[in-house]
């Protein structure tokens, strides 16, 4: 066994590892920040014409592979596979914002599952009591076993490494969704030639 004077030593040690590990958390978050505010033009620009693409981002998602990432990230032992429907998924928005603050809003399609019309979450880096997650307001069909929707509806507003997974797959699919929706032409000219 070590010794108590060790054991503080380590402790102590241990504190500022943790330390320096959250400055470089809160280094990173600015850089990722400055970088999205010196995109947001382009990106609204780009949102502009993609409103006018039926099915823009419902085909993003599915290019994308987020489907499947997602899937496999909330596969459960003894568990069949259950399809991940985005067809509600009407327009994404992700932004990174002041205060080490992560933020995806989806704008929903009316669908046979829930009355609302835009779905947010709102986290923190660090903990943070006023963040946001949506209320969800069901029709007939819940979309429990639907991790997106999961996402959106917990009360969970911490960097958890499920809400931290999520916002970096979407931020991915946010800043490269023409790439992703491109990606669909280009699979179907291949199919075509063959």
């Amino acid at each position: 066994m070590v010794s108590e004077e060790v054991f503080t030593e380590l402790v102590n040690i241990q504190t500022k590892v943790d330390a320096a590990n959250t400055e470089t958390l809160k280094e990173e978050h600015k850089l990722k920040l400055a970088h999205f505010n010196n995109l947001k033009q382009i990106l609204s620009e780009r949102d502009k014409i993609t409103k006018d693409i039926e099915g823009f981002w419902e085909t993003v998602l599915v290019e994308s592979e987020f489907i499947e990432v997602l899937g496999e990230m909330d596969y459960k032992e003894d568990q069949s596979e259950m399809p991940i429907d985005v067809s509600w998924v009407s327009e994404v928005i992700v932004e990174y914002r002041e205060d080490y603050k992560y933020y995806i809003g989806i704008k929903a399609k009316e669908n046979p599952f829930f009355e609302n019309t835009f779905l947010e979450k709102e986290f923190s880096l660090f903990e943070n009591p006023n963040c946001v997650s949506t209320q969800m307001q069901w029709k007939n069909k819940k979309l429990l076993d639907n991790p997106l929707i999961r996402f959106f509806t917990s009360t969970d507003t911490t960097d958890d490494d499920a809400n931290i997974s999520i916002f970096q797959l979407l931020c991915d699919i946010y800043f490269n969704a023409v790439y992703y929706y491109v990606r669909l032409d280009e699979n179907h000219s291949d199919c075509s030639t063959h």
